[in-house]
């Protein structure tokens, strides 16, 4: 394997395993609001990252389709949970139907469903192909209108988790911006390197830049978990319901810190 495939799959896999990590720590504060939703979504991107990197690591196209299906996991479940995590810090769950969040994991079912069964009727992909690059196999595919739907899709659910961010950040106080910026610049990185994909504007060959940019949303995530906390984030979610009233509140966290 040519040594600059073999860092890219090393670094894939050391991004999927802090993903992983962090989808467990969300899990032990599940309880708090958004964690569910982080935990999804460090997972989804935990599995694009490490199915990526088996892709690159197989050389025949038969491993190389089984370790695309299981990439196509991640990938269904990114920009649903995205979108409803930002929509829950920032507090816009709280006036939308219950029901709004689990509606968009819909068309991440059907994604899934599809890839799946493209064989019988090519909706997502009309065709797969090796291109040989520096005498190594890369798996190539030839997209079709199915794609290009769940493409739209999930860039309308990533823009629209951009704006609530943003008007997240213009809320927050100056104090929690840097905390804020780390987790934001981490998402706006793959973001771009997956317009350059669906675009067909080859950086770096063949190699998919997009789950390689997923490893600065884990050490992006893991920046904003491990030296700021989720719940001490959270607080900055509550304020603008606090700001509200006219008494004095203190509020404590599980373990009696104000």
């Amino acid at each position: 394997m040519h040594p600059i495939v073999l860092f890219i799959v090393l670094l894939l896999f050391l991004g999927s395993s802090l993903c992983v990590l962090l989808s467990w720590l969300a899990w032990r504060r599940r309880n708090e609001v958004g964690a569910p939703l982080f935990m999804v979504l460090m997972f989804a991107c935990g599995i694009w990252s490490f199915g990526y990197g088996m892709e690159l690591f197989a050389d025949t196209i038969v491993v190389k389709r089984v370790w695309y299906d299981v990439s196509y996991w991640g990938i269904a479940l990114i920009a649903p949970a995205w979108l409803g995590f930002m929509m829950q810090i920032s507090g816009h769950a709280q006036r939308l139907p219950r029901f709004l969040i689990p509606l968009l994991f819909v068309e991440s079912a059907l994604l899934i469903v599809l890839n799946y069964t493209n064989d019988w009727h090519g909706w997502l992909w009309s065709g797969f192909w090796i291109w040989n690059w520096y005498g190594l196999p890369f798996l190539m595919a030839n997209r079709a209108v199915g794609f290009l739907i769940h493409t739209a899709y999930a860039y309308v659910l990533l823009i629209i988790g951009f704006v609530f961010y943003g008007i997240y950040l213009l809320r927050s106080p100056k104090i929690a911006v840097l905390q804020i910026g780390i987790l934001l610049l981490g998402v706006l990185l793959p973001f771009a390197a997956n317009i350059l994909d669906v675009l067909q504007m080859p950086v770096l060959g063949p190699i998919n830049l997009t789950p390689i940019a997923l490893t600065t949303v884990g050490a992006g995530a893991g920046w904003f978990v491990f030296r700021f906390r989720i719940s001490d984030l959270l607080f900055v979610v509550g304020s603008t319901v606090f700001q509200q009233m006219q008494d004095g509140v203190l509020v404590l966290d599980l373990e009696r810190s104000v």
